[in-house]
């Protein structure tokens, strides 16, 4: 029980310190769309 708090501490803390590379997220997306999937599959609205 004691690993699964520490993983979510860490998991928490690593959420506050990051984030997005938006040329390389455009790219992704860009690539989903090809591919038939939609910003939603991608937890987009």
């Amino acid at each position: 029980m004691t690993i699964i708090r520490a993983y979510v501490i860490a998991d928490n803390r690593l959420a506050e310190n990051a984030g997005w590379d938006r040329e390389l997220l455009g790219l992704e997306l860009k690539y989903l769309s090809e591919l038939g999937g939609s910003r939603r599959a991608a937890g987009g609205a």
